[in-house]
């Protein structure tokens, strides 16, 4: 393992603790958060001003501090208790970041008013949540300066495992009984993406693009739980066929 990304792997890992046990239930996802962390720091420099759109807890944000980054956070659910990603005792969690240092504030992106000061705007597994495209990008893009770049990630609709189920007749999510009995408030999945359209969108909003790709960000696991082997498998899989790996990503410019 090289020098930087073993401080990648220290600073998201210094991340996590410090943020535990708010971030305990999310190191799964610790290897798509490194490969988020890589591909940041080859497009973003230091002397950049960065807001993590969706930000959560703050893993990231705080990963990205810890490498000397200037970078902010907003956020709407993790301040709202009555949903699956609000914290019942923000209270605490925002004694972590007052001691760390991190500036993660409440706000709805369709509501708060920018003025474009930001050189980097960031925005990791946030545009499937949404269910006005159109509304969502355009304020996305207020957040960030002209020809500054903005990277958005999501799940990739058309990965291993939903080629998998498809196959199978079954849909490529499973998520019909929350979205049925969630009605409007429903705040999963409304719509996920294959890099093709990531593309479109970033065309049709006319944004440079800089960089659009697939990728496999979360490793095979393979243990004593056979019944989660179908699931490393895939993530084999999206190692090996091209356009089936788990992550779509682009990186942009206004």
């Amino acid at each position: 393992m090289n020098s930087q990304k073993t401080a990648l792997k220290e600073a998201l890992n210094k991340a996590y603790t410090t943020l535990s046990p708010y971030a305990d239930s999310q190191r799964w996802e610790s290897d798509s958060n490194l490969f988020h962390l890589e591909s940041i720091i080859k497009n973003v420099s230091k002397n950049d001003q960065i807001i993590d759109v969706g930000c959560g807890i703050g893993i990231l944000v705080l990963a990205l501090k810890n490498l000397g980054y200037s970078v902010r956070g907003i956020d709407r659910y993790v301040f709202e208790a009555n949903n699956s990603y609000g914290i019942d005792d923000i209270e605490n969690l925002k004694k972590i970041w007052k001691k760390e240092g991190l500036e993660i504030s409440s706000g709805d992106l369709f509501t708060s008013n920018q003025n474009a000061s930001f050189d980097v705007v960031l925005s990791v597994a946030v545009i499937e949540h949404q269910k006005d495209l159109k509304g969502f990008i355009q304020n996305l893009i207020s957040f960030v300066k002209k020809d500054g770049k903005v990277y958005i990630a999501t799940p990739n609709v058309s990965n291993f495992l939903n080629r998998l189920r498809m196959l199978l007749g079954r849909a490529p999510t499973s998520n019909i009984d929350p979205f049925f009995r969630a009605g409007e408030s429903f705040n999963g999945h409304w719509r996920e993406y294959t890099v093709f359209e990531l593309e479109k969108v970033a065309k049709i909003s006319n944004l440079e693009i800089i960089e659009a790709r697939n990728t496999q960000t979360t490793k095979p696991h393979f243990n004593t739980n056979f019944k989660k082997w179908h699931v490393s498998l895939a993530r084999l899989g999206g190692y090996i066929f091209p356009g089936t790996g788990d992550t779509n990503y682009i990186w942009m410019k206004k």
